[in-house]
C-alpha cells in the first residue's frame, strides 16, 4: 500500500482544443479564461492551496503562450515545460510518455482542461493506494471516456476507456465516471506505467488515452487502486462551448488566491 500525498503534478496541456473553435483558434485550451482565470492558471492555483509544488507541463499547440503566462504568474515554486509535437496526429498518451523521466516519484496526473476543488485534490492526497481515482455519478448515457467499477469498499473492480454510447456495453456494476486526475504511487509509474506507454513511442502507437495504459498497468500489476466519490465536490472538464459556459457560472464567485 501506497499512504503518501503525490509530490508533483503532471497536467497533460498539448491538444488542439479543437471542440473550442473558434476560441482556441488564437490561444491554447490551458489558456481560456473561466470567470476571468485562464484555466490552468486556476488548477495551479488549487494545486498550490493544497501543498503541491512542482509542476510538469506538457505543451504542444501554442506552447510558447503557455509558458510566457506561466512565467508572468505561477503559484508553484518549479514549473517545468516539456513540448510534444505528437498532439496533432496521435492521443495524450504520447504527452504522458514525454513526462516519463519525471514519473519517478507519487504524482497526480491530469488533463490541462479540468477545474477541480480544493477538496477533491485533498481527499485524492489523502487517500492510500498505488492508484487513486476520483470519480463522480456518470451523468448520461452520452457519457465517454474514463469509467471505473467499485466494489461496496471503494476498491477498483475494473477500469476502461469506453465511447460515446458505451455505457450499454458495460457489464453489470457499481460504475462511475472519473475527473480525468489520478493519484500513482512511484512503484506503479517505475514498475508498470513506464513500461506500458514505451509502446508511444512507435510511429503505429499513439492512439490510445493514456487512461488505458494506466488500466492495463493496474490490471497487470494488481496493485491496489480506490475511488474517492466526489458528487458533492465542484469540478468541471472543458470540452466544448457548453461546457465553458457551464464552468463560468460554476466558478463565477471563485477566487484563485
Amino acid at each position: 500500500m501506497n499512504d503518501a500525498g503525490a509530490d508533483q503534478v503532471v497536467i497533460l496541456a498539448a491538444g488542439l482544443g479543437s471542440r473550442l473553435m473558434p476560441i482556441t483558434a488564437e490561444i491554447p485550451k490551458a489558456l481560456v479564461p473561466v470567470a476571468g482565470v485562464p484555466i490552468i492558471q486556476r488548477s495551479l492555483a488549487t494545486l498550490a492551496r493544497c501543498g503541491l509544488k512542482r509542476a510538469i507541463i506538457v505543451v504542444g499547440y501554442r506552447a510558447e503562450q503557455i509558458r510566457e503566462s506561466l512565467a508572468k504568474w505561477s503559484p508553484l515554486e518549479e514549473v517545468h515545460f516539456i513540448e510534444t509535437d505528437c498532439y496533432r496526429s496521435k492521443n495524450n498518451s504520447t504527452s504522458l510518455w514525454a513526462a516519463r523521466e519525471f514519473l519517478t516519484c507519487n504524482t497526480l496526473i491530469m488533463d490541462g482542461d479540468t477545474i477541480l476543488s480544493d477538496t477533491i485534490i485533498k481527499r485524492t492526497q489523502a487517500e492510500p493506494a498505488h492508484c487513486v481515482i476520483p470519480v463522480d455519478h456518470i451523468p448520461d448515457n452520452s457519457t465517454s471516456g474514463a469509467v471505473v467499477r467499485l466494489a461496496d469498499d471503494f476498491a477498483v473492480e475494473h477500469f476502461q476507456v469506453i465511447a460515446k454510447g458505451g455505457l450499454s456495453e458495460l457489464s453489470h456494476g457499481n460504475w462511475w465516471k472519473t475527473l480525468s486526475i489520478y493519484k500513482l504511487s512511484a512503484s506503479f509509474c517505475q514498475e508498470h506505467l513506464v513500461s506500458s506507454l514505451r509502446e508511444c513511442a512507435s510511429a503505429q502507437s499513439g492512439e490510445a488515452f493514456y487512461e488505458e495504459y494506466i488500466a492495463r498497468s493496474l490490471t497487470a500489476s494488481r496493485m491496489r487502486a480506490r475511488g474517492v466519490i466526489c458528487s458533492r465536490s465542484r469540478w468541471i472538464e472543458i470540452d466544448t462551448p457548453a461546457d465553458l459556459a457551464a464552468a463560468e457560472q460554476m466558478f463565477a464567485e471563485s477566487k484563485i488566491w
